[in-house]
């Protein structure tokens, strides 16, 4: 009885969450003001499909974003539409754990260290794109291998930072050397690139710090030779909002403005309501976020995802937060503010406590927050039928 009259209470809040249960994953939950980000990504494709430049979707958020799992899905079906751009920015070794890009193997090398914002690592500093790092101080190799889902790559560039003392970086085409960057060399804090073009292939490629000097890795930039979707996943598992706050803004904006993006995106509020954070904070956090996105990326459309289900366990038993509503009110409210779509996540599973029936079902894990590589299939198909795709 009482999640029945959370769910009334909910639907008599938020019209938004109003429609008919179909089976799981409740349809209506995209507002998208205008149809802007509807429009943005039909442009970005056709674009795409008539010669160029690649249509470009950037996500930046939580564990739901890191593993790049729905991310990974509306890459695949966007590309059926416009082509494969290439696997975008990727970190040549493992930032932290659940870290995955699904069109490329990604190594575990224990000399190059993930530099991240998350509780209490909070050091303002050059996270460039992705919002996360990779800082090598010697002699060190990471190899990416293309998975077969992967286009053929005709572009490749290895992203570093320059700085005081800094290190060179070689990058490798299947074993052979083709470029190669001093980080020494430019203003501090700066992107410094090793740029080469390749004949079409599934290569395999290769970072190599040679140890001359501390060494800030950005990422490994890989385009295929023709232009396509590129959909980039950047997301830190446990992360927050507020952890935007340390990233520089002009590394971040240098780095957007290289490949800008058509569509943005933020996907937090779950690690929020776990947490006793005023909502006032949270909600500044969020303007902030946005207001990044916009000096950074002023051309492109935005969308904000908004907290998935987080019950907690009680007595045995999973109850529902009622924060979780708050939540995803404020964060839809912010959406508008800044005239970004915004899509109910909390809302698209049923509501709090809904997440019990995904479990159930298979759908998600018992942790009863994450889904199952089904489950973000879902979420990603519902996203893009609410935008027409």
């Amino acid at each position: 009885m009482r999640r029945l009259a959370a769910a009334l209470l909910l639907a008599a809040l938020v019209p938004l969450r109003l429609g008919a249960q179909d089976a799981l994953g409740v349809p209506g939950a995209l507002d998208d003001p205008g149809g802007r980000l509807a429009q943005a990504l039909s442009a970005a494709l056709e674009r795409a499909r008539a010669g160029g430049p690649s249509a470009r979707l950037a996500f930046w958020g939580a564990s739901h974003t890191a593993s790049d799992q729905y991310t990974s899905v509306l890459r695949r079906e966007l590309r059926r539409a416009a082509g494969d751009g290439g696997p975008g920015l990727v970190l040549p070794s493992l930032p932290f754990p659940l870290y995955e890009m699904r069109d490329v193997e990604v190594p575990d090398v224990p000399a190059f260290a993930g530099r991240f914002v998350r509780g209490a690592r909070r050091t303002p500093g050059a996270y460039g794109r992705a919002g996360f790092a990779l800082d090598v101080a010697r002699r060190a190799r990471a190899e990416l291998t293309l998975r077969a889902s992967a286009a053929p790559i005709a572009h490749v560039e290895v992203w570093a930072m320059a700085q005081p003392g800094g290190g060179s970086v070689g990058l490798e085409v299947n074993g052979r050397e083709v470029a190669s960057v001093d980080t020494e060399v430019g203003p501090p804090g700066t992107l410094v690139r090793a740029v080469a073009d390749v004949a079409p292939g599934r290569h395999r490629f290769a970072v190599d710090v040679r140890g001359d000097g501390p060494v800030r890795l950005f990422g490994v930039l890989a385009e295929s030779a023709t232009p396509g979707v590129v959909v980039e996943a950047f997301g830190v598992p446990g992360a927050r909002a507020r952890d935007q706050e340390p990233w520089d803004a002009a590394s971040f904006a240098e780095q957007l403005a290289v490949r800008p993006p058509d569509v943005v995106a933020i996907a937090y509020g779950t690690n929020e309501s776990g947490d006793g954070t005023p909502l006032t904070q949270v909600e500044a956090s969020v303007d902030a976020a946005l207001d990044r996105l916009e000096a950074a990326a002023p051309g492109a459309a935005c969308l904000v995802i908004g907290p998935s289900d987080r019950p907690r366990r009680r007595d045995g038993a999973w109850v529902a937060r009622p924060r979780s509503t708050a939540l995803a009110e404020l964060f839809h409210r912010r959406a508008a503010a800044h005239g970004c779509a915004f899509f109910d996540l909390l809302a698209w599973q049923g509501g709090p406590g809904a997440i019990e029936r995904w479990v159930g079902a298979g759908l998600a894990l018992d942790d009863h927050v994450h889904l199952t590589d089904e489950g973000y299939a879902m979420l990603a198909r519902a996203l893009l039928r609410e935008l027409g795709r």
